[in-house]
């Protein structure tokens, strides 16, 4: 780490929570200027959001897959409240404080002592934790992903690396480095192969395999492969592995530029831009739509 508490230059290995406090320029930030605002990535920057139920899913499932011992010692799973009530039955809430090796609801009365610290956990329902062990053993019944994951590979790599084109410091996390490819783990709800351009545009994973392989170059790492391993949440948990073509780096690597030169510019003047504040004309209609309703004018 360097004087002023942000990571030097190179790859470390440290926890999730300590990467993601790096206030440092990253494809997520990048991803929300692009699609959205710089206004918007400034706010997100200063007040994250909370997870959704989807969110959560997948970063638990992330680390099933990836830190299957970090997932089972970080995760407490929730039970039923242990509680009788008044009319002698057990209490039917979902059990959010742990007491003594127990679950209890937060209702008065019910967790007679000091709930145990659980600072460090990550409290999650018993569905949910089922169900990111099931997605983590359909990611490893698949021959190439299994390879992937058990071959000689780091996973959770954190990167740091300085973009001198913009003067910026960058920071990467990646999922699964292994000698001449990189790999990323994605929960999507729909994997299937056909749809994967569509898949590609929404999430902006062209951009950031982009960025990452920048920021590997920029620390002298040359990887050859770009991957997505896409695990559905539902059952039965298909799997598909695609590789990120040249064409849609290209397209990710000028999207990058124009970002970062923005994020660089923001950063430089403190003025982070948002949505036009005057009235904007809307744009023509499609030629098909015209042509459907006003045939005769388009012969």
């Amino acid at each position: 780490m360097s004087g002023d508490g942000l990571p030097a230059v190179g790859t470390h290995e440290v926890e999730a929570e300590i990467y993601h406090s790096w206030d440092l320029c990253s494809a997520s930030r990048l991803h929300v200027l692009l699609t959205r605002s710089a206004h918007r990535c400034r706010y997100l920057i200063d007040s994250p959001r909370d997870a959704t139920p989807a969110m959560s899913l997948g970063t638990a499932a992330h680390r099933a897959i990836l830190e299957p011992d970090e997932f089972e010692r970080r995760y407490l799973v929730a039970g039923q409240c242990e509680a009788t009530t008044g009319k002698g039955e057990r209490c039917r809430s979902q059990g959010s404080l742990y007491v003594d090796g127990s679950w209890f609801c937060k209702v008065r009365g019910h967790a007679r002592a000091e709930p145990d610290p659980t600072d460090g956990y990550t409290i999650i329902e018993r569905e949910w934790h089922e169900k990111a062990l099931a997605i983590r053993d359909a990611v490893y019944r698949h021959p190439v992903a299994a390879a992937l994951l058990k071959g000689q590979t780091r996973r959770e790599v954190s990167m740091v690396w300085r973009d001198e084109t913009h003067g910026l410091d960058c920071k990467g996390r990646l999922d699964i480095l292994a000698d001449v490819t990189l790999a990323d783990v994605k929960v999507s709800k729909d994997a299937h192969p056909d749809r994967f351009d569509v898949f590609l545009r929404n999430s902006g994973a062209y951009r950031q395999a982009a960025f990452y392989l920048g920021g590997l170059g920029a620390l002298g790492r040359e990887v050859r492969d770009s991957a997505l391993i896409l695990v559905e949440p539902d059952p039965p948990h298909e799997v598909v592995i695609r590789t990120v073509e040249e064409d849609w780096l290209r397209i990710g690597r000028a999207q990058l530029y124009r970002g970062m030169t923005l994020y660089a510019e923001c950063l430089r003047s403190g003025k982070w831009p948002g949505y036009p504040r005057g009235i904007v004309p809307s744009d023509p209609p499609p030629q098909w739509l015209l042509r459907q309703e006003f045939p005769e004018e388009m012969q």
